[in-house]
């Protein structure tokens, strides 16, 4: 179960499994995602 949830979505279930985490690894996603929009916007 656990290599299958982590062949389809790699990650996932560390993220379900630390909580804690999940609101860091979001903010860090979106700072990814607006760096990149700056970059597209140069």
């Amino acid at each position: 179960m656990q290599n299958q949830s982590s062949t389809n979505h790699p990650g996932a279930s560390i993220a379900l499994s630390r909580p804690a985490l999940n609101k860091d690894f979001r903010d860090h996603a979106e700072q990814q995602h607006i760096a990149a929009q700056q970059k597209a916007a140069l």
